[in-house]
Order: C-alpha cells, then structure tokens, then sequence
C-alpha cells in the first residue's frame, strides 16, 4: 500500500478526500480562491521539501526532508515556476537547531504546529500576506523573543505560543479580533503586551502562567473575561474591568499572588468560582450592584482583604466565597441574601464585627467557623436556619445569651 505524508501525519491514499478537504480548509483560511473543481497533484517530493499543486496554480508545502540540522531557513516563495500560498501542519516541527527564519512574500497560511518545538528559533520574519497561522504554531519555541503579526491574521489560535518562555515582545495589529484558548499560556518573560481595542473575545487560559506579566490594559469591546485568563500572572499588580465587562470567567485571576487593585465594572454581574481566590495581596473588593451571587470561593485566601463591601442586590454567598481571609475586620450581609454558604468566611481569623440585616433566613454550615476574634454578632430575626458548627470556635458569640450577641 502506497502513503501520502501530508501536513496532519501518515495518510492512506483511499484517505486523500480527507486530505483535500484539509488542503482546502487552510487555503480557504489563507483567503486563496480556488475553481469549482480543482485537480491536486500526487504529492511531489524534490529532495528538500514535499508539496502539491492544487489547481495547477498554487503550492502547498506538505513536508520538509532536507537538512534536519538546518540553522537558518528562507521558506520558497515559489517551487517550479508555481507560487507557494500554503504551508502545512507539521512541517517544520522538530528542527531542533533551526535559529532564524524567512517566509517568503506570498504565502498566505501557515498550517498547526507548522514550527512545533523549533527549541532555538529566535527569529521568524512573517510577511504581510500571512493571512492564518495554525493552532500551536510557534508551540514550545523557547528562544523565540519577538515576534510581529501581520495585519491581515485576524485570530492568535489556540496555544500558539505556548510555553514560548523567552518571548518579551508581541506586536499585534489593530485587526487582530480574537485570542483563542492558552495563546500566550506559559509566555513566562512577556512583562506588557498591548492588546488592541479590535479584539472582541480573549479565551480560556490565553495569558495563564505569564509570571512576569505586570501591566496588561484590557481591549474596550471585551464584554466578558473568560475561565483562566491570567490564573498565575503571578507579578500582575493591577487590572481595571473596563465598563463593557458583564462576567469574569471562573479562575480568571486565580493565584495572581501580586494583584493589589481591581476596578470592577459597574456592568458586571458574575464573578466566577475561584476568579480571585489566592490573590494575595488583593485589599478591597467593592462588588458592584448587579453581582447577584459571589460564586465558591472567589475570593478564597485573599490574605490581605480588608474592604469587603457587598452589593444591595446580592442573593447569595456561595461556599468557601471568602474563606481564609484572614484580614477582614468587618463584614455586612445585606438583606438580599438569603443563604451564606458553608465555610463562606470560614478561618477569617480577624473578623471581629459580623452584621447581619434583616432579610437573611440560612446560614449554613461552618458559615463562620474558625473565626477567633469574633467581638460582636448582630443577627437578624429573619434567620430560621443556623447550620452546625456555623460560628464554632467564636467563643464570645457561641452562646446566644453572651454580651456581644445582639439580634
């Protein structure tokens, strides 16, 4: 049996409908309009490269089997007389000694993985008719340091740089719309990155483990921050949610160990689970009006958490919401909620005034338990359920007759 090594692996030949479907798509995505009904060659190997020709007017660069110790590379703008337009998955991954790049003027699309663990690529220069570049593209180029996108990509695709741990500079075009999932995740040198207002969606883990990201200013079409975003951007000290943001994902900021000052939205009303839990530097959390519910545990082991003010809309507080906060002196339920959670300020060693309006009715759980300093309990009649070991170890609030138990 005969085989085609095309861009997505080791193929059958009674599997070459796939692979012309696969050839089309990134075509398609390199915006290269093509007949109704093409011909695509039998791939053609000349001894440094594997391509085929589609529609007898266009290369696709399916593989490379030159030098595997190649330094320094200039991808062909033409092979044979015929422009090259596309290069496919794979091709160049693995070339663990390749330092510099050119891709030639012409080619439009750059498949998945097309540079894949190139270890020691420094520098790729992209031309300005790129249109696409693959998911995980640059995946794991760890000398990589900079890079310019060329303005007609209108998409960073999922992982494409990922693990990149050298990379300090990106620059980015003002039509770039979309940051796909872990984009940018594990970029451990990039300190700032501008981030054009053209974008409209940042995805699951795009910044994640960014250590050094310090400053980042969010695009102002942004109406949502979704789950991962920049858990672990462990030097970022400050994030302003700008007025278009209605929710911030689950685990947006999770571990964010720098993050002093967050300016919410007044739009906003969902903070996912975890969004801020082990930010511990966080000092205030001003909830806006429109959060009706402070999912588990967002603002979990915010050690330095002070101000704590919760929203006059507020329905519930939800597990473990702010447990371990060892600093809030004070805290005020509204009364619009009606449940806090178990554990919801569990271990907040220094909260000494607890305020509970009227309108509250279940306190679950361990609600309070382990907070030591507890001096004064206001608690309203609308309480009908107390759950066990809900304020435990609060001794001078453990019985209800005590002086500082006040209803």
């Amino acid at each position: 049996m005969s085989y085609l090594n095309y861009y997505m692996g080791v193929v059958a030949v009674n599997q070459k409908e796939r692979f012309v479907d696969d050839l089309v798509l990134l075509m398609t995505a390199g915006g290269i309009s093509l007949s109704d009904s093409f011909p695509v060659s039998d791939e053609i190997d000349n001894g440094v490269y594997k391509y085929v020709v589609i529609d007898s007017k266009a290369v696709v660069i399916t593989g490379y089997c030159g030098d595997r110790d190649v330094k320094e590379l200039v991808v062909p703008g033409e092979i044979n007389g015929i422009p090259v337009k596309a290069v496919g998955n794979d091709v160049f991954a693995d070339l663990y000694e390749l330092e510099n790049v050119i891709v030639s003027s012409g080619i439009s699309a750059l498949g998945e993985k097309c540079f894949f663990e190139c270890v020691k690529l420094s520098m790729i220069k992209l031309p300005a008719t790129v249109r696409f570049i693959g998911a995980e593209a640059f995946h794991s180029c760890e000398s990589l340091e900079k890079i310019a996108i060329p303005r007609n990509v209108l998409s960073i695709g999922k992982s494409l740089f990922e693990d990149c741990d050298s990379l300090k500079s990106v620059l980015l075009p003002d039509t770039i719309k979309v940051i796909c999932e872990n984009a940018f995740s594990g970029c451990s040198s990039l300190t700032s990155i501008n981030l054009p207002d053209s974008i409209t969606s940042v995805r699951d883990g795009a910044f994640k483990n960014c250590s050094s990201l310090a400053e980042i200013k969010l695009p102002k079409k942004l109406d949502k921050i979704e789950d991962n975003v920049f858990s672990f951007c462990t030097s970022l000290e400050k994030i302003s949610i700008d007025e278009r943001v209605g929710k911030i994902g689950d685990y947006a900021f999770f571990g964010c160990f720098s993050l002093k000052d967050v300016k919410f939205s007044s739009k906003l009303h969902t903070i996912g689970s975890y969004a801020f839990a082990l930010c511990k530097k966080l000092e205030k959390a001003e909830i806006p009006d429109n959060v009706t519910i402070i999912h588990e545990k967002s603002f979990a082991e915010c050690s330095s958490l002070r101000d704590v003010k919760l929203s006059e809309k507020l329905v519930s507080i939800e597990n473990n919401a702010f447990n371990q906060c060892v600093n809030i002196p004070e805290i005020v339920i509204p009364g619009s909620v009606k449940v806090i959670g178990e554990q919801a300020f569990c271990g907040c060693g220094n909260l000494k005034n607890v305020i509970i309006l009227d309108g509250v009715e279940t306190i679950e759980n361990r609600a309070f338990d382990k907070c030591t300093s507890i001096t004064q309990l206001k608690l309203s009649d609308s309480v009908t359920s107390i759950g066990e070991q809900a304020f435990s170890i609060a001794k001078s609030v453990f019985k209800k007759d005590s002086p500082s138990f006040a209803v």
